[in-house]
């Protein structure tokens, strides 16, 4: 995906939030794992400690997402071992150096605001991991 160039109001980014959401998570572009968080006071501050138990080995915790997804989806949502029939273009490499700056992954791209200044370029991307939390 090259530079976003249509902004978009914050109101619509958040709409489309959840959308985006979903569709990262089943192309496999987006893993998504249980966590825990307690907040632990020292020192008169307040600290919100998470805890995500599946990363503590993020290899097997990738592959088990990535196995969900293509008994789910009916295929690998790994650009490498794409279907036959889809578009190659559509699995654009990710910036390896600066994973904030284009190309972005579709599926990770929500939308593009103006700054406060009228300058371009303010991106909304999803994290690759994302976990949640039971308080």
């Amino acid at each position: 995906m090259a530079f976003p160039t249509n902004p978009v109001s914050p109101t619509e980014i958040l709409s489309n939030l959840p959308a985006k959401f979903d569709q990262a998570r089943s192309s496999g572009q987006l893993f998504f794992f249980p966590s825990e968080a307690k907040d632990v006071y020292a020192g008169g501050h307040r600290f919100n400690l998470r805890c995500c138990p599946a990363l503590q080995d993020k290899a097997r915790a990738k592959a088990e997402a990535l196995e969900a997804v293509r008994r789910l989806g009916n295929g690998s949502p790994d650009p490498k071992r794409q279907k036959r029939d889809e578009d190659p273009e559509r699995h654009s490499k990710q910036n390896q150096e600066e994973p904030f700056k284009p190309p972005y992954v579709p599926e990770l791209f929500v939308g593009a605001l103006e700054g406060l200044e009228g300058e371009l370029g303010m991106s909304v991307l999803l994290n690759k991991v994302w976990h949640w939390c039971k308080l």
